[in-house]
């Protein structure tokens, strides 16, 4: 990194680079930051990691005097499988993450809008097809839906929670068509058919 002019008033820009790290708990192959700074706006051009999950990028603005940041990040095709923290939680979840999310703001009122989708989702065995994530905020809270189409049902969640201590959430789960036959087959019951809507 090279920088120049006074204390109060840098300008420079550089690069750095990783390999063989690990964040918070998940390995890193490779990471890549380039960026900038001029006077107090810190530039992030070009960030990207790797790990044997996959891969993601993003870039970004931050102000170290008003504190205000700008944000944009995605990935594609993360195998989920590989993720540890996830794999700690059930060792037989599978499916395929692609995600996008913006950002802007301060920590404080943060703006920030983002969809998320993991095809061939399959948790405990049972197989949940698409489970597509939308979320945004809105008055100091995220607000989010999910939808998925199980063996058996549709599902659907939508819920609020607050970004402030303790994080307070409101949450409703819609579940119809509900095929009561499919997880008595998990149970090793199948003996009786129905369907529902909760």
């Amino acid at each position: 990194f090279r920088a120049d002019g006074k204390v109060n008033a840098l300008d420079g820009s550089g690069s750095a680079d990783l390999t063989t790290g690990v964040a918070y708990g998940e390995p890193v192959s490779r990471l890549h930051v380039q960026g900038s700074l001029a006077n107090t706006l810190l530039h992030l051009t070009a960030v990207s990691a790797s790990s044997p999950a996959g891969s993601l990028t993003a870039s970004g603005t931050y102000d170290l005097n008003s504190h205000r940041f700008q944000i944009d990040t995605s990935g594609a095709d993360i195998d989920i499988a590989k993720v540890q923290s996830l794999r700690q939680i059930d060792d037989e979840m599978t499916g395929h993450l692609e995600f996008a999310l913006n950002g802007s703001g301060t920590l404080e009122e943060p703006h920030i809008q983002g969809h998320a989708n993991v095809s061939s989702l399959t948790v405990g065995g049972q197989s949940f097809g698409l489970l597509a994530i939308h979320a945004h905020s809105e008055s100091r809270a995220l607000v989010y839906d999910a939808t998925s189409g199980l063996e058996g049902a549709d599902l659907k969640l939508h819920g609020r929670t607050e970004l402030k201590e303790g994080h307070p959430t409101q949450a409703r789960i819609d579940f119809s068509h509900f095929n009561i036959a499919a997880p008595l087959r998990m149970a090793h019951f199948p003996v009786l058919h129905g369907e529902s809507s909760l």
